[in-house]
Parts: structure tokens; C-alpha cells; sequence
């Protein structure tokens, strides 16, 4: 850029150098020129030539002007396409649900293993997990055996707003309305049920 400015004032300068030796010529101020140096006098007195010049400088400047005030095309920026997101899936059960215009809810449940209640009951206990926060919380447990009873509880408080209907001999709806249940708080599920015959339950959001 600066050079091109450079070359603008010295084409400008020259420009105007011939015009002002034009202009002593219009005036007849070349006599001791004339008379002192004539074969400087001669070349300087070759009209056609410096008419060429001026036109030649002329041109060159325009061209020069003009590239110097062009406005140059933006640079076209050029952004890799996002990577496709994965879910990779883990644990010992997992189901997602997608709600319409919300992220993807990934439910994971943990099983913790079995205890004798002293009302001769079987208890199976499950650490249920989450991708996301969600309040109020409401599952349903369905089981593979008929179901004496069921609870949630918050392994992140050991206060916590539950409550349990029964909607079939296998399901049953647990609900929370606190604490928040998330990534860092999970919950924990335990079923009731007896016999000594494995038990398989699922947990479904609503």
C-alpha cells in the first residue's frame, strides 16, 4: 500500500513537471536554454514527445488511483462442519424419552442387590440415574413380580418429598417433588416383593 502511494506522488510530481515546462514554453521564458544549451533546448522543445508523456503519466495514474481506492471482496470465511453428536450408551439399563423441543432425557438404573426385611419380604434396591436436572420427578417402576410396595428417596438429601400409588400388582408410580434430581443427585428406588425369585423392574419417566 505504501509503495503505491509512492508511486502516485511520483507520478503526479512528473506530471506537473511537465506541465510547468509547458507552461514556460506558452511564455517563451526558454531563451537562455536556447541560446546556453541547444541540444537541451532541442529536446525540450519536442512537443509531440512531451504531449505523449503527460498523456503516458496520465493514464498510469488513473490506473493507479483507481486500484488504490478499490474496495477489495471480503474474505469468505470457511467453518468445518459440527461433529454428528454420539450417545454411548452404558449401565444396566438405559431408556431415552425425547420431549418435544427438550434435550433427550437418558434414564440409567443401577442394580444394588437384595435384603430380608423382617416382615419376610424380599427388598431389591436400584441407583436410578440422570443426564439432566428434573423437578418434579414422576416414575413408573414396572416389575417382573408382583410388588408389595415401593419407594423413591434423593441419595443427595436425606429430606425428600415422595410419594408412591400403585397402579398395577407389577407397576407402581414414584414421584418426587424435592429436592431436584440430576447428574449429582440421583435417586434411589426399592421394591418390596416376596419369594426368592430374581427381580427385573424398569423405570420410565411420565
Amino acid at each position: 500500500m505504501l509503495w503505491k502511494v509512492w508511486q502516485l506522488v511520483a507520478v503526479a510530481f512528473a506530471i506537473c513537471a511537465l506541465v510547468f515546462i509547458e507552461i514556460l514554453d506558452w511564455h517563451g521564458r526558454f531563451d537562455v536554454i536556447e541560446k546556453r544549451w541547444p541540444t537541451l533546448w532541442a529536446a525540450m522543445n519536442n512537443r509531440a514527445a512531451r504531449l505523449l508523456l503527460i498523456v503516458i503519466a496520465i493514464a498510469f495514474l488513473s490506473k493507479d488511483f483507481h486500484d488504490a481506492i478499490a474496495v477489495r471482496a471480503p474474505p469468505v470465511a470457511r467453518l468445518p462442519p459440527p461433529p454428528v453428536p454420539q450417545i454411548i450408551s452404558g449401565g444396566q439399563q438405559e431408556m431415552r424419552q425425547t420431549a418435544a423441543g427438550s434435550e433427550q432425557l437418558k434414564i440409567t438404573a443401577l442394580f444394588r442387590g437384595y435384603s430380608r426385611e423382617t416382615n419376610n419380604l424380599r427388598r431389591a434396591e436400584w441407583l436410578v440415574l440422570s443426564n439432566k436436572i428434573v423437578t418434579p420427578v414422576t416414575l413408573l417402576m414396572s416389575c417382573n413380580r408382583e410388588l408389595a410396595s415401593a419407594k423413591l428417596s434423593s441419595e443427595a438429601s436425606r429430606v425428600a418429598f415422595t410419594g408412591e400409588t400403585k397402579i398395577s400388582a407389577t407397576q407402581w408410580e414414584l414421584s418426587m417433588s424435592a429436592p431436584v434430581w440430576g447428574p449429582t443427585a440421583p435417586l434411589s428406588a426399592v421394591a418390596e416383593y416376596s419369594g426368592e425369585e430374581e427381580i427385573y423392574c424398569t423405570f420410565t419417566s411420565r
